[in-house]
């Protein structure tokens, strides 16, 4: 990848001038042989294991070709046991193994003379539409990893799968490929592999009816996967073909393919409405920009052709279209994808070698692929309804000859184009082997063959113009490289006269020069080792022994004389001074920082360059007089000397400032603050004093907060302090009145006393203001009493001084009006003991509160007594009343409970009690007595002539006497017992009674008993004797039974 990129940024800059411009035509096609003429070629495929290629006609012929030789064998024969089944597809594994695949599951694998169905037996379902060899086995390694790596896999596309046998193990291996419906190999070569596979497949969302159709591109160990679309009449609804171009050369020699060399991928398909182009990277989204080519011709197969191999700035990638109108092919977009999202193709057609007929396979012949510095896409064969056509590129009419940046001095810059060697030495010139490997060298001296140099590197001794031809031998071509220059030259010319010692004063430098000549390199040395500087002079600043070498062609060096320099050093001098600044009147001592022998060296002082001869020699010096004051330190041996800074000597004078204030300033403790401020230079020093101490305040201007005694002082040097008058600050405090009321609120007739916080005190006066206006009779009052409502103030003004005062905040003061309030009740009626009655306070506002303790307006009370309501208004003021409630007692009734025999017909009469006003009886009005018939509850509701109820339940339970059964009745018509009568039972129409002979037979029955037995049976007398019976009452809840005995 990386040798890749190289080649396109070397591609980007070199000027490599072209006889056609981008976007047109730069290759021609010749037409070379054609084979098997007459017959309908629908494959072609080449082995690239071997020169071999199998051809597959429409009538199951199948033919091997030898590329080189182009001899046929015709393998037909061989497959004629399966003329039943439509041939479909064919792939070359070897000279001598080829699989062939039908419109069934049928696989048929050939291997030296015997044939094999390998379809069935692996499980392939659907028809097969295409198979394909794993050339560089990049599908072995991207989905199965080492174990499959190098193994040869054949790729098997059928109607419902992507397949991939191993044809060394000969086992169908697992896939994880996501494919869907009618799958398709649209290119299985030694560069790549593109099939389909169906990972975002559908229609677009919100797009009418285009489709996505998801397609595999898989060059090297890693798959990209991108969207072609179709489905609508502009993209066609069949997709025939499809391919990959990613504008940068795949070499075959490099597995994997980054992100930076695809992202400008174009994607090219054909259907029945010709061919389109979209961007990879944008190839998701229909909206994104896509082209058009060859509008309304059938495509049926797309490929291309790489050209130039060996000359990466001329390299060539064209596109190759099949289609039912002829063969078309594009110029080349190599390198091209800086130019836009898409690149630009033109089609050419070969109407002149091959016709407008239709072109159904077309097959790119590479020799050579497993060597990719040899790798040579030569040739290419091309499937038609007449046979197979072999055509050949050629560039030559579109390739410059003018020389290419190829070769460059070993170890040298790679811009230098000229170099110097001396007579002793030797150079190589090279060719840039990255850039160009694989292609013939042949080098050149002064346009001469040089017979025996074709290496990629040239050894030199001589002078000459060099350069090498590079040649193309897979294109035919070769180009000039660029030319390089040598020169032998013999050793420099130069001198370097200076004596064998030279002195020089440390403080100064000295330069050293040599004869220059811009040919002429220089190194120089001191103290015998390189000191880094190439120039043809040298600056001196150190002592030493230097000398120079001098050399005028490659290593080759010549040294000058060596020169002793001497630089004697000298003290830096300095000199110290006593005090900065200095104040007027102040003596100033300057003293040498250095101590030196002063026998061997001079101290000379300086004032504004003047020399002061009555400090001759001395290292400490005093002076009054101002000015620029230097020391100089001289050697009196070698004369060298060093010099210090000038200091320059000044005097600050005395400070001038102004505190105009008056002795006593006055100032109310409401202002919070004064400013006292000196008039004075911002170069001047102050502090300040309150009350004669420090304070701390060190600027010019003082703000004031406090009682007492201020003043300033001032500098203009050092710790002299000129002192300014003191002037006495006093701030009057007057306190903050507060005005209290001895009540919240007052009602009429009531009098408001008003208080202060503060006594009375000779320091200021008390003025009483209402509504703003003073009231004088209640000067200096700390308590004053009104009846008069308003707005009261109070303010406390200095005596001392004017408009010093502080006023307390007001207090309204108003008198408020009694409330009234009264008691409503809700009804006017007699009352009667139980019932409640609402009471409702009346009144204009205020809190209620009732004698009840509640504080509602409305309350209700059930009990007989006098209640009363309290009403405070907001202001305090309250009032009541009260009024007096009685209830009436409530009836009494007293009726007892009783019982009642129904069976008998039995009539109760329940009787109230006397003198009631009215009787409800079960909600009826019957007076006071009531009969009843039947058991039940009986509510009886007495009002009395108050109107007041009572209410009472009486129970009348049902209650009867024992059923009485005689055991015997002489049923003789004598009048006297003649039938068996049974008490208790006379109006119970539930009773049941069974009696039965001593034999148990039933000699009578009956179902109430409203008529006695006269102990007859089928209507004659029963024999006299003992007889039993069973009896139930009471709807079953009773059940007697005995003997009862007749007696005649």
């Amino acid at each position: 990848m990386f040798k890749r990129i190289g080649w396109l940024v070397l591609c980007l800059f070199l000027c490599v001038i072209c006889k056609k411009a981008y976007s047109q035509q730069d290759v021609d096609f010749h037409l070379s042989a054609h084979l098997l003429s007459g017959k309908k070629i629908i494959k072609v495929k080449r082995d690239y294991y071997d020169p071999y290629l199998w051809v597959l006609t429409q009538n199951d012929e199948v033919y091997r070709v030898n590329s080189l030789t182009q001899t046929i064998d015709d393998y037909t024969a061989t497959f004629s046991a399966y003329n039943s089944l439509q041939f479909t597809d064919i792939a070359g594994r070897s000279q001598d193994t080829v699989f062939i695949g039908t419109n069934s599951n049928t696989l048929l694998e050939y291997q030296k003379g015997t044939i094999k169905n390998i379809g069935p037996p692996n499980n392939i379902t659907g028809s097969i539409n295409q198979v394909g060899m794993d050339y560089k086995f990049a599908n072995a390694w991207y989905s199965y990893g080492s174990s499959q790596a190098g193994h040869k896999i054949l790729m098997i596309s059928t109607t419902t799968q992507i397949y991939f046998y191993d044809d060394d193990t000969q086992s169908m291996l697992p896939t994880d490929k996501s494919t869907e419906g009618n799958n398709q190999l649209f290119e299985t070569t030694y560069r790549s592999e593109i099939y389909s596979y169906f990972y975002a497949n559908g229609e677009f969302s919100g797009n009418d009816t285009t489709k996505a159709y998801s397609i595999l591109s898989q060059a090297g160990f890693t798959a990209f996967s991108g969207s072609i679309w179709y489905g609508n009449p502009t993209f066609g609804y069949n997709i025939n073909t499809a391919y990959i171009i990613k504008s940068i050369y795949n070499d075959p020699s490099e597995s994997n393919q980054g992100y930076d060399e695809i992202q400008f991928m174009d994607q090219l398909w054909g259907t029945e409405n010709g061919v389109m182009q979209n961007n990879w990277d944008q190839s998701y989204q229909v909206s994104s920009v896509y082209k058009h080519y060859l509008n309304g011709i059938k495509a049926n197969k797309i490929t291309s052709i790489y050209g130039l191999v060996n000359f990466p700035q001329l390299l060539r990638e064209n596109v190759l279209i099949g289609t039912d109108k002829g063969l078309y092919f594009t110029n080349s977009a190599y390198g091209k994808y800086v130019q836009g999202p898409l690149n630009d193709y033109n089609t050419f057609t070969l109407d002149a070698d091959i016709g407008n007929q239709p072109i159904n396979d077309v097959c790119v012949d590479a020799n050579s692929y497993l060597h990719p510095a040899t790798v040579c896409e030569g040739a290419v064969w091309v499937a038609t309804n007449n046979g197979l056509y072999f055509i050949k590129p050629d560039y030559s009419n579109y390739v410059s000859t003018t020389p290419i940046k190829a070769i460059s001095f070993q170890n040298q810059p790679d811009t230098l184009s000229t170099l110097n060697i001396c007579s002793t030495d030797s150079t190589i010139a090279a060719v840039n082997t990255s850039a160009y490997a694989g292609i013939n060298i042949q080098w050149y001296k002064n346009g001469t063959e040089l017979p025996t140099e074709s290496n990629d590197t040239l050894h030199i001794k001589s002078s000459g113009d060099y350069y090498a031809v590079l040649y193309d031998p897979c294109a035919n071509i070769d180009i000039a490289s660029n030319h390089l220059k040598v020169n032998v030259i013999s050793g420099p010319v130069f001198t370097f006269n200076y004596p064998d010692k030279l002195q020089y004063c440390d403080s100064a430098s000295a330069t050293l020069n040599v004869t220059y000549s811009p040919s002429y390199h220089y190194r120089w040395y001191q103290n015998g080792t390189l000191n880094g500087d190439t120039t043809s002079s040298l600056k001196v600043t150190q002592t030493g022994k230097y000398k120079v070498e001098v050399s005028a062609c490659t290593n080759s060096w010549v040294p000058s004389k060596e020169v002793q320099v001497d630089m004697p050093s000298v003290p830096d001098v300095a000199f110290n001074i006593n005090e900065v600044p200095y104040c007027q009147g102040d003596t100033a001592i300057f003293s040498s920082t250095v101590i030196v022998d002063t026998t061997l060296y001079t101290f000379r002082w300086y004032r504004d360059n003047v020399l002061l001869s009555e400090f001759h020699n001395t290292p400490v010096i005093k002076t009054v007089t101002p000015g620029g004051y230097t020391l100089t330190l001289t050697n009196d041996s070698t004369l060298c000397s060093k010099s210090s800074p000038t200091f320059q000597l000044t005097y600050v004078p005395p400070p001038t400032f102004t505190f105009n204030y008056p002795d006593v300033l006055s100032y109310c403790s409401g202002n919070n603050s004064t400013v006292l401020k000196v008039q004075g230079s911002d170069a001047y020093g102050y502090r300040w004093y309150k009350d004669g101490i420090l304070n701390g305040v060190t600027a010019d201007s003082i703000i004031v907060t406090q009682t007492g005694q201020y003043k300033v002082e001032v500098t203009s040097c050092r710790s002299s302090w000129v002192p300014s008058k003191p002037v006495q600050v006093n701030f009057i405090q007057i306190p903050l009145p507060v005005v209290k009321a001895d009540k919240p609120a007052y009602c009429l007739g009531d009098q408001a006393t008003l208080s202060l916080n503060t006594p009375v005190d000779p320091s200021y006066n008390i003025t009483w203001l209402r509504d703003g206006n003073p009231v004088d009779s209640y000067n200096n009052m700390t308590s004053i009493i009104t009846s008069i409502p308003g707005n009261y103030t109070a303010m406390l003004s200095s005596t001392a001084i004017n408009n010093c005062l502080q006023t307390s905040l007001p207090v309204q003061v108003s008198f408020n009006p009694v409330p009234s309030v009264g008691i409503l009740e809700n009804v006017n009626t007699n009352l009667c003991q139980g019932q409640g009655v609402t009471l409702k306070a009346i009144h204009n506002g205020g809190s209620i509160k009732w004698s009840t303790g509640e504080t509602t307006d409305q309350i209700t009370v059930n009990n007989t007594g006098t209640y009363h309501v309290t009403l405070t208004s907001p202001a305090g003021c309250t009032a009541d009343t009260s009024i007096a409630i009685s209830f009436l007692p409530d009836p009494v009734l007293n009726v007892n409970d009783t019982t009642i025999c129904v069976y008998k017909n039995q009539v109760v009469v329940l009787t109230a009690p006397a003198g009631f006003a009215h009787y409800l009886w079960n909600s009826q009005s019957v007076g006071q007595t009531y009969t009843v018939t039947s058991a039940q509850t009986v509510n009886l509701t007495v009002t009395d002539a108050n109107g007041c109820q009572a209410m009472q339940q009486i129970h009348v339970t049902e209650q009867c006497p024992e059923v009485e059964i005689p055991n015997t009745f002489t049923p003789n018509g004598d009048g006297i017992n003649d039938t068996w009568v049974i008490d208790g039972i006379n109006n119970d129409p539930t009773v049941s009674l069974k009696v039965f002979n001593r034999y148990g037979s039933l000699v009578y029955k009956s179902n109430g008993y409203s008529t006695p037995w006269n102990g007859e049976y089928n209507g004659g007398k029963i024999p006299s004797g003992v007889y039993y019976y069973i009896l139930t009452t009471k709807k079953g809840k009773q059940t007697f039974s005995g003997s009862v005995t007749i007696l005649y």
